[in-house]
């Protein structure tokens, strides 16, 4: 497998990628030597992408992590109108 990485990664971007893309987790379990240098291959740049500037974190900065979940009787009451009791209620009538 280390040596199909090898000569595909010196293909096309578009040759054989979507081919095996159903392999990637298997690549990255098997821990092969050239499966990183594949990976950085399979990277391509464009003068599109190389435009986009929006949404660039620059210099130092940290990424905090919040358990968000929604109330959900409240979320239910504003995406129905009612609770969901009274629609069981309505429904049982």
């Amino acid at each position: 497998m280390g040596l199909l990485l090898q000569v595909l990664q010196n293909y096309g971007f578009d040759h054989h990628t979507r081919v095996i893309a159903n392999m990637y987790a298997e690549l990255i379990v098997a821990d092969l030597p050239s499966t990183i240098a594949y990976f950085n291959s399979r990277m391509v740049t464009t003068t599109y992408s190389e435009a986009i500037t929006e949404g660039i974190v620059e210099g130092d900065f940290s990424v905090c992590t919040a358990h968000v979940a929604p109330n959900m009787p409240e979320f239910e009451k504003k995406l129905f109108g009612k609770s969901k009791e009274d629609l069981k209620a309505e429904i049982g009538e």
